[in-house]
């Protein structure tokens, strides 16, 4: 199994930027954690890290744009200002939903 995990935007400032809220984790931790947990599971991790804001553009099932494919169905995907994608790896998406504090 290959895994592609792409950090997205300031994370190359982790540990350094704000560490009270964030951590004192750089990315350079965190990727060789991800590496090690891999490694004895035989799954084969490349890492990406890009401060570029980009949006997944298009998405396909056979030749068919579509907005949504069901878990555990292949489709094509194009990832605006990122064009390293290889066969078998794997892409997870999720919602980011942020949480005001209050007091």
């Amino acid at each position: 199994m290959n895994i592609l995990v792409i950090h997205g935007p300031n994370l190359n400032l982790l540990g350094e930027r704000e560490p009270e809220i964030y951590g004192r984790t750089t990315l350079t931790e965190l990727n060789k954690k991800i590496t090690e947990y891999a490694r004895p599971r035989k799954v084969k991790v490349r890492i990406f890290q890009s401060n570029h804001e980009g949006k997944i553009i298009d998405l396909r099932r056979f030749k068919d744009q579509v907005k949504e494919v069901i878990a555990g169905l292949e489709c094509g995907v194009l990832i605006e200002g990122f064009k390293d994608i290889q066969p078998d790896d794997e892409i997870e998406i999720f919602e980011k939903i942020e949480i005001k504090q209050t007091l």
